[in-house]
């Protein structure tokens, strides 16, 4: 045994060396300051049109910035068949954070074409998230009551800005960038409910002022955001910043 292992051992030094050496001839160019910006761009876009990062998709699928809502609807729904969103569903309950009875009837209401509904808990879930990440200095100044929608995004947004250093890696930076272009989209002043909008806008589907059907591809968007969402705040938490959740 003391034999066998000692050659063992032997082999997997010299099998360690070798690829030392080999790896060591391996040059990773490092990413231009110009090409980290274009990235950011590019996942800020697709958060604009209402699409957060998907969990099993390639990074290079957002290297391609699309040209419109249509287009970017068209590429993203290749990844949202009912296979995949089975899989989304149970990666989000594996998440910290998640309302489990909450999240569960937002999936019931999915599948059974109830969109409507299913919209509606999914951005109470998201607003929730939202109300509970803000420190006390964020309360309203004439009551003292948390802020919710737009208002609490940009107070998050401020905090994050401020105590993380979003560039301290470049996934980090594009996911923050993505996420909050799409929170902001979807939590957009409702501007007295004369536009309407192309995304499952909380303002206009929470008042009731949405006069189009609300779609299976709005649902798979909050879900997909609600996802990102609390990824984002588990990558907060290992930053130990002192923002609350």
């Amino acid at each position: 045994m003391i034999e066998i292992t000692k050659i063992i051992g032997e082999s997997v030094l010299a099998t360690s060396n070798y690829l030392n050496s080999l790896f060591a001839k391996i040059r990773i160019p490092t990413i231009s300051a110009e090409y980290k910006e274009q990235l950011r761009e590019s996942f800020i876009i697709w958060g604009e049109f209402g699409w957060t990062m998907f969990p099993h998709a390639s990074l290079d699928f957002y290297k391609n910035v699309p040209k419109s809502q249509k287009e970017a609807n068209e590429k993203a729904l290749v990844y949202c068949r009912k296979e995949y969103m089975q899989s989304l569903f149970s990666d989000i309950q594996k998440l910290k954070g998640v309302k489990k009875g909450d999240f569960e009837e937002a999936v019931f209401d999915y599948n059974n074409h109830k969109y409507k509904s299913c919209a509606m808990i999914l951005l109470s879930l998201i607003d929730a998230k939202l109300i509970r990440m803000q420190k006390k200095e964020d309360r309203k100044k004439y009551n003292g009551s948390r802020k919710n929608g737009i208002a609490a995004i940009k107070a998050i947004e401020t905090h994050i800005e401020d105590e993380s250093d979003i560039n301290s890696t470049l996934l980090f930076l594009l996911s923050y960038s993505n996420l909050f272009a799409c929170l902001k989209a979807i939590f957009e002043y409702g501007d007295d409910f004369k536009n309407q909008p192309n995304l499952p806008n909380r303002n206009f589907i929470g008042h009731g002022m949405l006069t189009r059907k609300v779609l299976r591809r709005d649902c798979i968007q909050l879900f997909l955001l609600y996802y990102n969402l609390l990824e984002f705040i588990d990558i907060l938490t290992d930053k130990q910043t002192s923002i609350p959740f």
